[in-house]
This record gives structure tokens, C-alpha cells and sequence, in this order.
């Protein structure tokens, strides 16, 4: 059984907080996966702990380029009953992606995870992915590109990586401070190949970027029923 993308939401902070609700993507459903890829813009800014019944694929890390950049990724396999999760951190100013992935191992979700910021470069255009072997040939490739900028009140924009599928994007747009951005892209592996870099071009260029690079386990398919021929001697 392939892992497949089911739905996505977002989130933007509209002023500076400490603490925001993210809503779930629409249409979940008890076994489906969900990440939160969450980004945050705060001098020495860090993210707390993650929210109850949620596991932190990636931990809170601060981009190599600057503290003021920080990013984190959060994932729990959903009974179907879930409530908005509430994420809390420094105050700042907060963008999240979340999406629901249905179809993947709910033992072991990830295949591979990746975290690095963008090479410790901040006035940049591009944000870069290094890329990921994954042990499952038919694993789902699942990124959050995440940056801050130094320039208050601008829209962040990201474009799709070559290859991948849009999940989601967003961006904080509170006047005169620092913002940041989050996109998810996702993209079907057929191999277990080694993927390659995958990147995206941002606007405006003064970023500071970061991703967390998931390679997500699908389902062990369900065992075949045997086969009883009439020499069985079963009745």
C-alpha cells in the first residue's frame, strides 16, 4: 500500500505570539500520519515542547545563518478524534504547515529524516533539500521549507520544487517585524534510489532558510488469504 498525501492545512501568525493553534488538515482519519512543519521568527527564538500526544521528528533548531530562525516538525499517527494541537514557543511570529498522510506505517512513519538549515547562508534566493536514500521503494518524499526574513511586513513566496507536488504554503505578514514562511511539497518515490537535492526559489531573497526532509514508510500490505483447493481435505 503506497503512502499518499490526504489533505493539508495552515497556519500564519496575524500578530506577535507565544503560542498558537494549528488547525488539522480537513478529512483525516484514525491511522492517517500527520505532520506539523512549523517555522519561527523570535531573537534566540526556540519552540517548547511538543504538544501533547505528538512526537517531535525534528526538535527545535536554529537555522546555521541565525537564532533568529527556527524550525520545527511534529507527527503523531491520529485516532480520528483529534483537536487543533496548540504549539507554543519564544514570542514571535509563527507559520505552519500540517498535512495528512494516509497509507503509511503507523509502527515506524519514517523511513528516513533529514534536518539541516541551508548551508548557513542567509541573504539566498533558494532553499535546498540535500536529498535521501530511502530504505522503501515506494516510500512518500515529504518536505517543509522553512526561512525568516530580516524585512518586516513582506509576503514570503516560495515556488514548487522540479518533481514534487504542492502541499501547502503560508507566510506571516505582520507589519514592520520580522516574518517567516512554510511550504510543503511531497512527491511519490518509485526506487529506493538515492533522491537528490530538491529546492525551491524564494521571494524576497534576504531568507534564512531550513527544511526537514522525510522519507515516509508506507504500509506493509495485508497478507493474502490462503488458498484451500477441493484436495484439501477441508469441508
Amino acid at each position: 500500500m503506497a503512502a499518499t498525501v490526504r489533505s493539508s492545512s495552515t497556519y500564519a501568525s496575524a500578530a506577535t505570539e507565544a503560542s498558537f493553534s494549528v488547525p488539522l488538515p480537513s478529512g483525516f482519519a484514525a491511522a492517517d500520519v500527520c505532520y506539523i512543519f512549523a517555522e519561527g521568527r523570535a531573537a534566540s527564538g526556540v519552540f517548547g515542547t511538543a504538544p501533547a500526544g505528538w512526537t517531535a521528528v525534528a526538535a527545535s533548531f536554529a537555522s546555521g545563518a541565525t537564532t533568529s530562525s527556527f524550525m520545527v516538525c511534529y507527527r503523531k499517527v491520529m485516532t480520528g478524534s483529534e483537536g487543533n494541537p496548540t504549539v507554543t514557543g519564544t514570542s514571535g511570529r509563527y507559520s505552519a504547515v500540517a498535512v495528512a498522510v494516509q497509507g503509511a506505517d503507523n509502527g515506524t512513519p519514517e523511513d528516513v529524516a533529514v534536518i539541516p538549515d541551508n548551508g548557513g547562508a542567509s541573504a539566498v534566493t533558494t532553499i535546498t533539500s540535500p536529498g535521501i536514500t530511502p530504505s522503501s521503494s515506494s516510500a512518500l518524499l515529504l518536505i517543509g521549507f522553512g526561512c525568516g526574513t530580516p524585512a518586516g511586513g513582506q509576503v514570503i513566496t516560495y515556488s514548487t520544487p522540479s518533481g514534487m507536488t504542492l502541499a501547502a504554503s503560508t507566510s506571516t505578514t505582520v507589519a514592520a517585524v520580522t516574518e517567516s514562511g512554510m511550504m510543503a511539497a511531497w512527491q511519490a518515490l518509485s526506487s529506493n534510489a538515492a533522491t537528490g537535492t530538491r529546492q525551491t526559489t524564494i521571494t524576497p531573497s534576504a531568507i534564512d532558510g531550513q527544511t526537514v526532509t522525510i522519507a515516509v514508510r508506507p504500509a506493509a500490505a495485508a497478507p493474502p488469504i490462503p488458498y484451500l483447493s477441493q484436495n484439501s481435505g477441508m469441508f
